[in-house]
């Protein structure tokens, strides 16, 4: 709302002195916005405006010379109730406004949810162009926040190390080969043996706190991977034997008795997680691939060591171990059930919901899974005593519980700040491909309660992929591995070349 002019009414006094001003306000059909405005997306003409023009207060002329008292009352009176008049119009206006603004609200609302128009009728001068997902920019900001906040998401030694701290690294309290012992030999079973360099580099990484392996094309990166994530998860008990098959299963009979917490492996790209995962499962070790949500339907040649994958073996297994003890027990099935844990319990449960599925049509977990999260994100939530709601929270805890037990678990860089992954702790972290993740992508993996890193990779071959020129000018296009190496670190270089 605007003023419609002022109007003065002038009264002359004795002796020709200015007695009286009465400024006139603007006429009361404009007080006040009409329903049907604010109902509506109409914005009031008054109100397009940014801002109303209006005048804070009233304007007041200094007060006549001569007054008498009388007249002095009423230019007091007139003064009051102009000054309420005034109030009543202000407030209309900040109303008017104030409708306004939600109109334009709900028409920014209602082009938001219409979905956007296609144009079929043009086929030629036009490109279609993928617009990236903000997940993996959310959690690499997640990982600095982390590693300048918590000082439980990464050890201390490696926090002034990552910094460029020599002096607070030599006083921050570790210990290299906490619950590592150094094997007899570097070989892992189910793989290749190592020949001098890439045993010498595993033998360091398994006694340092921070470990730089330096793997050019061909010179057997992988298999040195796979072997050090072997003692790393076994704590270096499991490396008296050769790379045979029949060694390998004493071998993995005490791995899978370690009660050592799983390592993770990660890299920067699917197709190196999954090369690495496939390395790691021929030595025996339980490994658990976590995929994206997205990319679970998608056919890979390590899929039978997905978590989904994982979820399900381990419901089966359980279902079919208290099936067994249950028909073994006889009469005493009812007690030896109350004896199981919460996670055998659990898994049972899942399998029993999983079978009873599995009587209708032929559906993937992963798909069931999908099809859940869509029918509860329609129906705005859900209540978990259904049964649906109950097979989610059911598939949560499993997924949990596999995690846990897992002796390897293999992720890309930014699936390790996954939400099923929240709430695990990995003291032995290992980044191959190292030089193609950016530092704060590699912080993913590292805040995730580090105590132990190994960072594979090769600073001579291909960086970090950064689009941004400012951002790689500001430093965004180096890689923790190459950090390190101008910070004065020493890589362990693998110097056999097999190709």
């Amino acid at each position: 709302m605007g003023w419609h002019g002022v109007a003065t009414v002038l009264s002359i006094g004795e002796g020709g002195a200015l007695c009286e001003v009465r400024s006139v306000l603007p006429p009361a059909s404009a007080s006040a916005p009409s329903s049907s405005a604010a109902d509506t997306d109409e914005v009031p003409a008054a109100a397009s405006s940014k801002k109303s023009e209006m005048p804070m207060r009233p304007p007041r002329l200094p007060a006549p010379e001569n007054e008498s008292e009388e007249e002095r009352k009423r230019r007091k009176k007139r003064e009051k109730k102009e000054k309420r008049m005034f109030k009543e119009e202000r407030k209309a206006a900040e109303a008017a406004e104030a409708a306004a603004a939600a109109a334009r609200r709900r028409r920014q609302q209602r082009k938001q949810k219409e979905p956007p128009k296609v144009p079929t009728h043009v086929s030629e001068g036009w490109r279609v162009q993928p617009a990236a997902k903000g997940a993996t920019y959310d959690r690499m900001r997640r990982a600095l926040a982390l590693f300048a906040r918590d000082e439980r998401s990464i050890s201390p030694y490696l926090y002034a190390r990552v910094l460029g701290d020599a002096a607070a690294a030599a006083l921050a309290p570790y210990a290299p080969a906490e619950g590592v012992r150094l094997p007899k030999s570097a070989d892992a079973p189910g793989l290749p043996p190592l020949n001098e360099s890439q045993a010498a580099a595993v033998l360091g990484a398994l006694s340092a706190p921070l470990a730089l392996i330096q793997g050019p094309p061909g010179t057997g990166k992988s298999v040195t991977c796979a072997s050090l994530a072997y003692h790393l998860a076994t704590g270096g008990r499991g490396g008296a034997g050769g790379g045979g098959g029949s060694g390998g299963n004493s071998n993995t009979a005490a791995a899978s008795s370690s009660p050592s917490p799983p390592i993770l492996v990660t890299a920067p790209s699917n197709v190196a997680v999954d090369h690495l995962a496939e390395k790691i499962a021929a030595t025996g070790l339980t490994v658990v691939r976590v995929v994206a949500r997205a990319r679970e339907g998608v056919a890979s040649s390590v899929e039978h060591l997905s978590l989904t994958a994982a979820v399900a073996a381990a419901a089966r297994r359980a279902t079919h171990a208290a099936a067994a003890a249950a028909q073994k027990g006889g009469g005493g099935g009812g007690s030896r059930k109350r004896e199981l844990g919460f996670d055998q319990k659990t898994l049972v449960e899942l399998g029993k919901m999983l079978r009873e599925r599995a009587s209708g049509p032929a559906v993937p977990l992963a798909q069931q899974q999908q099809q859940h999260r869509r029918r509860r994100g329609g129906a705005g939530g859900g209540d978990d005593d259904d049964g649906e709601g109950r097979l989610e929270s059911l598939l949560r805890a499993a997924e949990r519980i596999v995690l846990s037990t897992a002796d390897v678990v293999c992720a890309t860089c930014a699936g390790a700040g996954d939400h099923r992954l929240s709430g695990l702790r990995f003291a032995r972290v290992m980044i191959d491909e190292a030089t193609q993740a950016t530092l704060p992508e590699a912080l993913i993996p590292a805040t995730k309660g580090c105590r132990q890193l190994v960072l594979v990779g090769d600073h001579r071959q291909l960086g970090p992929v950064c689009s941004s020129r400012a951002a790689a000018a500001a430093g965004f296009g180096s890689s923790l591995f190459e950090r390190m190496l101008e910070l004065g670190y020493r890589a362990a270089r693998l110097t056999t070349q097999y190709r």
